[in-house]
């Protein structure tokens, strides 16, 4: 089909527990197709199963190792914490008590931190978008007392990554490019 892959850049050896037999290389590639992205991606690859699940994807994977909430492309990894909710279970929570976001999870997720000290464990990126009504709803919640149900790590890291943009917001620090593309290195919120 004339789709040719190139190995752009190689960073190292991918390495994860030694009983889940995910080892490989962590590089960048160029892909040269006529196809966008996701659809090369949905052609030609499979859906990234956990290496703890101990198995191979099948063509299910991509109804069932999704979330009914999902929307966007661009995530390597659904959000497993929430592969309990149906449309039935988001319903009688109601819309009225749900936030939404978009999280792109970052291909770190699957790596496992194996190094004596964390502050040594290099995170892939993650990228994440929420919207001001969310965030107004949020900020609104928390200021009346109401507490914040959040279901998973995922979920958790954005929010954390959200505050500490605030507080950088708030000290006047660099926010990144420019203020719709805010940056939060990995060890920032260190105070």
């Amino acid at each position: 089909s004339g789709v040719t892959v190139e190995v752009m850049n190689v960073f190292g050896i991918w390495e994860e527990e030694e009983d889940s037999g995910g080892n490989g290389t962590n590089c960048t590639v160029k892909i040269h197709s006529n196809e966008c992205i996701g659809d090369f991606l949905n052609s030609n690859g499979s859906v990234p199963i956990p290496p703890y699940l101990h198995r191979e994807a099948d063509p299910n994977d991509k109804l069932r190792y999704n979330n009914v909430y999902a929307k966007d492309g661009g995530s390597v990894a659904a959000p497993t914490a929430g592969l309990h909710f149906t449309d039935e279970v988001l319903e009688s929570i109601g819309e009225s008590n749900m936030n939404q976001l978009t999280l792109h999870v970052g291909a770190g997720t699957f790596m496992p931190v194996l190094s004596k000290d964390a502050r040594d464990h290099r995170m892939h990126a993650e990228t994440f978008c929420v919207n001001v009504r969310e965030l107004k709803t949020i900020v609104n919640a928390l200021e009346r007392g109401k507490p914040l149900v959040v279901v998973g790590t995922t979920s958790t890291r954005t929010l954390e990554s959200l505050f500490w943009l605030g507080v950088k917001r708030i000290r006047g620090l660099s926010l990144g490019d420019n203020a719709t593309n805010l940056v939060l290195e990995q060890f920032e919120w260190i105070p």
